[in-house]
């Protein structure tokens, strides 16, 4: 897989194992999928992250190693282990239970200080689940930091694992912003925007904090998107043949709409193709695709 994009993207945050129980366990973090994603739709990302000095934080290597992707922003712990999840699937909706005090909560830039300014980066990458904890939270203060550059911001709030004034500090300093609807509406509130329109919340949002999108995940009905001069755009997916489980759906869209605004996509366009990206990983178990020709096919769908 050879990079045939100029971005530089830096994402920052989890990697982790979703344990399935009897399936077994599979590689994940919303972070970790993003970045993997991209890799195998032609960019090469610096994944910014750290795992535990363990059998699972090995894997992780030799995964991404196996994939293509640098280990140049991937740290060792030696104290706290590799991120795990535990996963049930109710009605075909994943329910996470995250433990506390892994690895990706001691992110610490200082040990890679050498890596941010050997790496220009343009464009940051970054979730809400690896900054409960300090640690984490002041290395990503750090590198977003860095004068112009745009800054995708995908909230997931997991409790208790999410702190209101850390997240309105990330969408203030956010380029697109993207959640899902249960999100959305504790947003417009911690926003004080008591509009009952949604796509008017929406604008209202993009005004208060000067984004320039939001995007907004909608499960079975798709997604919408809002930009900061009101304009709406909305999708729906395609029936599913087979669905696995919804696990990373929404990781698979955040990659491909930030890919899409990179390569200047009309909005339209982008959108659909992130749905339609979104509704294949449901068919799939866990959050990413090894198989190099299912990204192919996708870039050659999308010429």
């Amino acid at each position: 897989m050879q990079n045939s994009h100029n971005k530089k993207i830096l994402v920052f945050g989890e990697v982790l194992f979703d344990d399935f129980g009897d399936p077994g366990i599979v590689l994940g973090g919303a972070p970790f999928n993003v970045a993997w994603h991209l890799q195998g739709l032609g960019f090469n990302p610096l994944f910014v992250s750290r795992v535990g000095q363990d059998q699972n934080g090995h894997l992780v290597r030799q995964r991404m190693q196996d994939w293509g992707m640098t280990l140049a922003g991937l740290q060792t712990d030696k104290n706290y282990p590799t991120g795990l999840v535990t996963v049930d699937i109710i009605d075909n909706e994943p329910k996470f239970k995250i433990l506390a005090d892994q690895a990706y909560d001691q992110i610490n830039v200082s040990e890679k200080e050498n890596i941010l300014s050997d790496f220009p980066y343009e464009v940051v990458y970054h979730g809400t689940l690896a900054l409960r904890n300090k640690t984490s939270y002041y290395s990503l203060k750090k590198i977003t930091g860095k004068k112009d550059i745009n800054i995708f911001l995908d909230v997931n709030l997991r409790d208790p694992w999410w702190q209101a004034d850390r997240l309105i500090k990330s969408i203030k300093q956010a380029t697109w912003v993207k959640c899902n609807d249960e999100e959305f509406k504790i947003i417009t509130t911690l926003a004080e925007i008591s509009s009952d329109d949604e796509v008017l919340g929406a604008w209202q949002i993009c005004q208060k904090y000067n984004l320039d999108l939001i995007l907004v995940t909608l499960g079975a009905q798709g997604a919408r998107i809002v930009d900061v001069n009101g304009r709406v755009w909305q999708g729906k997916p395609k029936p599913v043949d087979q669905l696995a489980d919804t696990v990373g759906a929404g990781d698979g869209f955040s990659a491909v709409t930030l890919l899409g605004l990179l390569l200047n996509w009309d909005i339209n366009i982008l959108l659909n193709r992130a749905i339609d990206f979104a509704a294949q990983i449901c068919q799939m178990r866990g959050a990413i695709c090894s198989n190099p020709e299912f990204y192919q096919e996708q870039q050659n769908k999308w010429k």
